[in-house]
């Protein structure tokens, strides 16, 4: 059986797997059914009622690249001008929410995975689906502990998040936190009888807006970054507030990692004694990313200059599921056909010629590293 890049994209951009939401499991079902039609042995990993991951695969003992992507797209962004789930091609672009991140990516994946066996009906091939990438990534840890049991030759995982066909060898890691401050309240013009947990959850992020980010530059990611995104507190302009919020978006580079940015926030929390009615909760925490320096990545970066492509390893501010692979002890790279800057918003698009790129150097790879 012969399949299109194109339309196996513009057939799974049909099927809405939004997360947060009720169909990633419809997804999953839809994509191993065409993966078994195409005669590849398919593991359906169901881990909740809602979600399921993908083990597809033929020669299992073989593959030592295996590619890797996520069923999960974001929600619609306001403003889009055509319905998101109805895929359509205009100048060289296939529209539609995920083709760019990536459900592209995994047509290009699975086309390359099975023109890799007609060439070679001996040669090992792998893939990895996973849900819920795009919330708390539970797909990946679920599916991570296993990957070494289908897979025992693997030498690294190839992840298709969009890189605009770029080689990513490393990327920031996050730590989310939630910080809740308790007042007492009171009228405001007698501000002394009561405690302003408003003032104080300010004073307390000037603090760690000031000292909350380590003194590290890496040479391909940059600096770390501490983010304020969301503050709410207070109910009315003449009550002293009693209660405050505020949610922190922290971007971590190696060699930093959650742990020891938890500990910097917590210390600096500790340090504000003022009031005792104050806790941080972390929610998200993911260690920033970068890939050991084994020599089938600079076979790859080879592979990728002779086809004309940016072979130069360099590094992405977004997060990936590569640091869940890499606490298994399993290295990964980043390479995709879409585009970040098409991501998360309206009218998401991937270029048809990058889809056809992708395919081409997945199947160069497939064929270069599972074939003994």
């Amino acid at each position: 059986m012969n399949i299109s890049v194109l339309d196996l994209a513009a057939s799974l951009i049909s099927v809405d797997s939004t997360n947060p939401g009720a169909l990633e499991l419809e997804i999953a079902d839809f994509l191993g059914d065409v993966l078994e039609e195409l005669g590849f042995h398919v593991d359906r990993q169901k881990y909740s009622d809602l979600r399921m991951n993908l083990f597809a695969y033929k020669h299992p003992e073989r593959v030592k690249i295996l590619l890797c992507g996520h069923l999960d797209t974001v929600p619609p962004a306001e403003g889009w001008k055509r319905d998101p789930s109805t895929p359509k091609v205009v100048r060289g672009r296939l529209y539609g929410l995920g083709s760019c991140d990536m459900k592209g990516a995994i047509a290009a994946m699975i086309a390359a995975g099975s023109e890799s066996l007609k060439e070679d009906e001996e040669i090992g091939v792998g893939f990895l689906f996973t849900s819920d990438e795009e919330v708390g990534m539970s797909g990946a840890k679920f599916a991570a502990p296993k990957i070494r049991d289908v897979f025992k030759a693997l030498k690294l995982c190839l992840i298709g998040e969009p890189t605009d066909l770029r080689l990513i060898t490393c990327h920031k890691g996050v730590l989310r936190a939630t910080l809740r401050v308790k007042g007492v309240a009171s009228h405001s013009s007698i501000p002394e009888s009561g405690s302003n947990a408003v003032h104080h959850g300010i004073r307390i992020l000037d603090k760690m807006l000031r000292e909350g980010v380590p003194d590290l530059e890496h040479p391909l990611l940059g600096r770390p970054t501490l983010q304020v995104t969301i503050i709410k507190g207070g109910v009315a302009e003449n009550i002293i507030p009693d209660s405050f919020e505020a949610k922190i978006d922290m971007r971590l580079v190696p060699p930093e990692t959650e742990e020891s940015r938890k500990s910097l926030i917590l210390r600096i929390l500790d340090e504000y004694e003022e009031t005792d009615a104050k806790e941080m909760k972390f929610t998200l925490a993911l260690s920033p990313y970068e890939a050991p320096p084994i020599p089938e990545i600079a076979t790859i970066s080879r592979i990728m200059k002779s086809m004309g492509l940016n072979s130069q390893p360099s590094g992405a501010p977004y997060l990936t599921e590569a640091p869940i692979y890499w606490m298994q002890g399993i290295p990964s790279i980043v390479i995709g056909p879409g585009d970040i800057k098409y991501a998360h918003k309206p009218d998401e698009s991937v270029y048809i010629s990058k889809l056809a790129s992708a395919k081409k150097l997945y199947k160069r790879l497939i064929l270069l590293f599972n074939s003994s």
